[in-house]
């Protein structure tokens, strides 16, 4: 799960319990690029901090985040504010 939704500044992204390896969060624009790239392993909850790869604030809007963990995938709708 994704919360708060929608925020403003970051978004924490919970796996619910800890991760037995690496979880990842893949976060996309509305266009299917790809924004950011958060990864943790051995963790329960990863944040996005609303930016880019290259450090920069990312513009308001809609953003589809890929989570994943092991084999098991799914993408959470978030906005941004």
């Amino acid at each position: 799960t994704c919360y708060p939704n929608p925020f403003n500044n970051s978004v924490t992204i919970d796996f619910g319990a800890s991760t037995t390896g690496e979880a990842k969060a893949e976060v996309f624009d509305l266009t299917g690029k790809l924004v950011n790239r958060i990864s943790g392993t051995n963790v329960s909850k990863l944040i996005w901090n609303g930016k880019t790869r290259a450090n920069n604030v990312c513009a308001p809007g809609t953003y589809f985040i890929k989570i994943s963990e092991g084999d098991k995938s799914v993408m959470k709708k978030v906005v941004k504010i």
